[in-house]
């Protein structure tokens, strides 16, 4: 955490030392002269220097998630809660993600069971109206081990909060009861729990492993179930309108029932309520601009309000004022708080303009950092640089050898610099040094493991395939009867509109239809052969596939590939210039790709991943390595618009590097093909990307070192064959 790091400056500071003093002894004051993140550590110390919980409330949801960035750089994850934004309209019929819902139940728990710690809330999330703190306490399960518990009253009570009673634990917001064994999975823990019950006492609590099911440490003495919705249907009050009390003996939690919270519960409030004047300290950030935010939020609910009640009963729609409060409506008076805003304000006295400079954006101009450096060593001050992962920070390192022992490097980094000048400390962000676009990639808290079934990602219309059946329309799910149990199953819709039930314990007979986009498939028919027949067809095909693999792969695992050499300079210069942050997916792919570059075994690896979650930029790291060593790139797409994408963005990658990047599709014109090919063959070009037209027996490479394939499953078998050619000896 950087906060203990650097709060011995911060103490040697007057007006730092003037801020405990204030949050000491005055009810109110004002700070001001600080940018954002310079706020996020003022904030830090009068936390770090009490026992009280800061409750910050911001403009909007984009400014409050910024400044929990910025404030778990410096206090770490465990103390700083936000309550985001429901990402909904109001009156919308929809309820929450799943992942808003688990990070709204765990901000909501900690602040309930009263942990110390800094709740960031938007303007909106602080006016919005939600379950009272007395009834959301009650949600809060304590469990203790040696203690006995009615099994299914902890069942009844779990489901009533938002739980999924399942066969097995899947995804946090899970319960599943196998005879005297309970597995829980709240949304607080990393992994879900597992309570052994000898009658009604409980043996043993653990955590387990959601893939092996096995035990990851000793037991627990108590645990704690969070409740994954924002009210219970065990605490609703008994005057619900009749038409919401038919919705929820229905669905249970209907789509959209936390629009209608106060209709549902006896006693609602605000988030604000949570918290009372002896244990919290309210900070408004620029709350010059709430006035604003709240006419625009009253006037959207408002308009919304009139469209809903347009097509529905009012007595069963909240009305504005329910569904929101005004600033005036809160308890706030009684609260210490500080004003974080450069305007006046009358009847705040007591007040600090601190003396901080925002940091200037260098543009890569390491010539002026390093002498604003050598001037703030001069002046005494100290020094702390930061960046977004330790490969950039090594980078920084080796660029900034000179000042070794005087200057600090830091992982983790600011929205913000800023040079205070009574601490005498200046931080610089290497994204604003290198003048590059930081975007701080949203990380899901939650396992891959507890991704959802095939069936929930199904929609009605979706094509599917049946290993007995072939190809149908998925319909939807059906309870249905057999033999006087009900099941719930996968309606599958047929040619002449027959039907099959697939129970939803047999999901792995069917699969979700892929095929290029805009073809339309053709069903089968239940009574016909043709299924039969293209299943007989496919499998001798495969059997020959698989044949010519066995004989591809012997061929490689003889045949001498080359061993590329370790990373240079500019490998690691490459790498830490990438403007967003690293998943830690994409850091052990790249590791794992440049390991096996580095073998004399040619490498055969595949990589996956959804759009937008980092493929390319492995690609580009893997292609550089190759040119490093003076060995040239394949980059085969499927299509000329992916091989237009690809260049432009291997060419701004790549741009200050001496790398020649060319590309060959049907875009290019013939003339400047032939040059590009000749370029090829004589080792001009180093990466080349495009479509099946690198596998023309036109295109030689001179010393062809690393293949890369878009999306190999698009091409063709004639275009697979070509390509077995070139791959014998080639990562």
């Amino acid at each position: 955490m950087l906060y203990n790091k650097i709060k011995t400056y911060l103490n040697r500071s007057s007006q730092f030392s003037r801020l405990l003093q204030l949050s000491d002894t005055a009810q109110n004051f004002r700070i001001s002269g600080l940018n954002n993140s310079a706020k996020a550590l003022a904030l830090s110390h009068v936390f770090s220097n009490s026992e009280k919980s800061i409750f910050l409330v911001a403009e909007n949801d984009s400014i409050a998630q910024n400044a929990c960035d910025d404030l778990e750089v410096l206090l770490g994850k465990d103390r700083i809660f936000h309550l985001s934004g429901y990402e909904l309209l109001p009156y919308e019929q929809f309820s929450p993600r799943k992942t808003v819902q688990l990070e709204r139940s765990n901000t909501l728990s900690a602040a309930a069971s009263g942990k110390i710690g800094i709740y960031v809330v938007s303007i909106k999330e602080l006016l919005r109206t939600i379950s009272h703190p007395d009834t959301y306490k009650k949600l809060l399960l304590k469990l203790e081990k040696n203690k006995e518990y009615n099994i299914d009253a902890i069942l009844s009570h779990l489901v009533s909060a938002g739980y999924q009673n399942t066969s097995q634990v899947t995804q946090a917001g899970e319960i599943s009861k196998r005879g005297g064994i309970l597995d829980i999975f709240s949304p607080q823990y990393k992994n879900p729990l597992r309570l052994e019950f000898w009658g009604d006492e409980i043996t043993s609590m653990r955590e387990f492993d959601l893939s092996s099911q096995l035990s990851l440490r000793e037991d627990l003495s108590e645990i704690i179930a969070q409740p994954i919705r924002e009210l219970s249907l065990e605490y609703l009050k008994t005057d619900i309108p009749e038409r919401l009390q038919n919705r929820i003996a229905e669905h249970g939690f209907y789509e959209g029932i936390e629009h209608d919270i106060s209709l549902l519960l006896k006693e609602t409030s605000s988030f604000l309520s949570y918290f009372t004047s002896g244990d919290c300290i309210l900070a408004l950030d620029d709350e010059e601009k709430f006035a604003g935010a709240q006419a625009h939020l009253f006037d959207e609910v408002q308009e919304n309000y009139e469209k809903k009640i347009s097509h529905v009963k009012p007595e069963i729609v909240p009305e504005p004022h329910v569904l929101f409060q005004t600033q005036a409506d809160l308890e706030m008076k009684n609260l210490q708080t500080i004003h974080l805003t450069q305007a006046d304000i009358i009847e705040v006295r007591s007040y600090i303009d601190f003396s901080c400079k925002t940091q200037m954006n260098y543009n890569s101009k390491l010539e002026l950092l390093t002498a604003d450096i050598e001037q703030l060593i001069k002046d005494h001050y100290s020094v702390i640089i930061q960046s977004d992962n330790q490969s950039q920070s090594n980078r920084m390192q080796t660029m900034l050898s000179d000042f070794a022992d005087k200057v600090h490097f830091h992982v983790g980094v600011f929205q913000k610099g800023f040079i205070l000048e009574d601490a005498s400390l200046a931080v610089f962000t290497d994204h604003e040094i290198f003048n590059r676009y930081r975007q701080k990639r949203r990380f899901a808290h939650f396992k891959k493991a507890e991704a959802l079934s095939d069936y929930e990602a199904l929609k009605p219309g979706d094509y599917v395939v049946h290993i007995d059946y072939g190809i149908g329309i998925f319909q939807g799910i059906e309870n249905i009867s057999v033999q006087e149990r009900n099941m719930d199953c996968l309606l599958l819709q047929y040619a002449d509109n027959d039907k099959v039930y697939v129970p939803t314990d047999q999901l792995q007979q069917v699969a979700k239809f892929v095929t290029q986009e805009g073809i339309i498939p053709e069903l089968h028919k239940l009574d016909g052969t043709r299924w039969e027949t293209t299943k007989k067809k496919l499998k001798k095909d495969v059997e020959q596939i698989a044949a010519d693999l066995l004989y591809l792969y012997a061929q490689r695992k003889i045949a001498a590939g080359y061993a590329f050499s370790d990373d240079t300079e500019w490998q690691k210069d490459v790498e830490s210039s990438f403007i967003y942050e690293d998943t830690i997916d994409q850091i052990k792919a790249t590791e794992d790709v440049k390991a096996d570059m580095e073998t004399t075994i040619p490498m055969e690896r595949l990589i996956c991943g959804d759009v937008g979650f980092g493929k390319t930029e492995v690609a580009i790291r893997a292609a550089f390595k190759a040119v490093m060593d003076s060995k040239q790139v394949a980059f085969l797409v499927p299509t000329t618009i992916l091989a237009e994408q690809h260049y432009v963005t291997f060419s701004e990658r790549l741009k200050d590097y001496p790398v020649r990047i060319e590309m060959l599709s049907r875009f290019v014109m013939p003339a400047k093909q032939k040059v590009i090919l000749d370029r090829i063959k004589y080792g001009e070009a180093d990466i080349i990307i495009g479509t099946h037209r690198l596998l023309s027996k036109d295109v030689e490479f001179k010393e062809l070192g690393l293949i890369i394939i878009d999306e190999e499953q698009r091409f063709g078998v004639r275009h697979k064959e070509r390509l077995k050619a070139l791959k014998h000896n080639v990562d």
